[in-house]
């Protein structure tokens, strides 16, 4: 039996060290931090990258094309689960980032599925959930039963799963609190990633 030895390298930076730039939406900025440790991850002897922030793996592509590294893309990756579900007509949830830019839906689209987002006044409730209370470690059953309340009118509109494009939804949100399947695009990622190393 061949026994394999793996080495992870990892820079974790916090989200304190980046909210300015992206409460301006300043992507150029951002992006030249990412490349700066893309580049340091390559010259340790990365095989490829992934990148554990929704809204950041909107750069995922860019820095593929700077780096000239793989990037395991979060997208991409819950688009291929839930392609393989059979799932057709998805409802995303996420910030209000996620409704502002269509990068979620521009991927998610171009793997043929319809993708609907809640309305303005659901998505500000969302948004003041995840700011208000799930950053803060608030789990509220009250928070719990309007969001499933909004996922649940989706279904009744065809909805046949629900992508949660925000890492603090899943905190709230279980695969058993709506009928269709949930989709945590964090657990989505990890597994792709973790199959990566096992076959290459």
């Amino acid at each position: 039996m061949v026994q394999r030895l793996l080495r992870l390298s990892c820079i974790r930076l916090t989200f304190l060290s980046i909210e300015k730039l992206y409460n301006e939406r300043n992507w150029d900025a951002l992006l030249d931090v990412r490349v700066t440790h893309a580049k340091d991850l390559k010259v340790s002897g990365a095989d490829f990258i992934e990148i554990c922030r929704n809204t950041m793996n909107v750069l995922a592509e860019k820095i593929e094309k700077i780096v000239e590294i793989p990037v395991v893309h979060m997208v991409k990756e819950a688009a291929l689960t839930v392609k393989r579900q059979g799932i057709n007509k998805v409802l995303l949830l996420g910030t209000k980032y996620t409704k502002s830019d269509d990068y979620f839906t521009r991927i998610l689209t171009s793997f043929g599925f319809e993708v609907t987002i809640p309305n303005e006044q659901d998505i500000d409730k969302i948004n003041d959930v995840i700011y208000g209370e799930l950053r803060a470690q608030v789990l509220s059953d009250e928070s719990r039963r309007h969001i499933v309340d909004i996922i649940n009118s989706h279904i009744e509109n065809g909805v046949c799963g629900v992508v949660l494009g925000c890492k603090k939804l899943p905190n709230l949100i279980k695969k058993g609190d709506v009928s269709v399947p949930v989709f945590d695009t964090i657990d989505v990622h990890c597994q792709a990633t973790a199959e990566k190393i096992i076959h290459e």
